[in-house]
């Protein structure tokens, strides 16, 4: 008997809730056989219903691909790191 493929999920806040936030999430578990959904939502803190998200793009990426979206944020922190000359 196999088990239930449970989400694995992961997530990052920007933002104050006071004010507005952008969470990003990475979800796996749920999304099509080989990929992960990266999600991105915002809440506005001055809204009717502060912590009701508002999703503003979903995404279906391969592994392969969410490495090289990582790969591709390390080496542009790294340049934008470097001191301007």
């Amino acid at each position: 008997m196999s088990k239930p493929n449970q989400a694995i999920i992961k997530e990052v806040k920007i933002g104050s809730p006071a004010t507005f936030q952008t969470i990003i999430s990475i979800k796996g578990g749920h999304a099509p056989e080989g990929n992960v959904e990266l999600r991105f939502e915002t809440m506005f803190g001055k809204a009717k219903d502060p912590l009701a998200r508002q999703t503003k793009g979903q995404f279906f990426v391969s592994h392969s691909e969410l490495i090289a979206l990582r790969d591709e944020m390390t080496a542009f922190i790294k340049l934008a790191e470097q001191p301007s000359t």
